[in-house]
């Protein structure tokens, strides 16, 4: 839980300090969310990818898959 929050809060400050984003800096704390069975919050890093106009990779596809998955939600992951 402890890594997936430090990943958003990079996020956070990478926006805030006007720094760019991109797939890989998403997909990494994506998959920080998902190996702290953080599934809401991974899915919620794919949308703001998205709404951030950068294009998801198979990674970032996979990764969100798995991160619902881990917790028997893997419906979600799939919409």
């Amino acid at each position: 839980f402890q890594l997936s929050f430090r990943s958003l809060h990079t996020l956070t400050a990478m926006t805030a300090s006007s720094v760019q984003r991109d797939g890989i800096t998403f997909n990494a704390a994506m998959s920080s969310c998902e190996k702290a069975t953080q599934w809401p919050r991974a899915l919620w890093l794919f949308e703001d990818m998205r709404q951030a106009f950068l294009q998801p990779t198979s990674v970032s596809f996979n990764t969100a898959v798995s991160a619902c998955g881990r917790v028997s939600q893997w419906q979600r992951g799939l919409q």
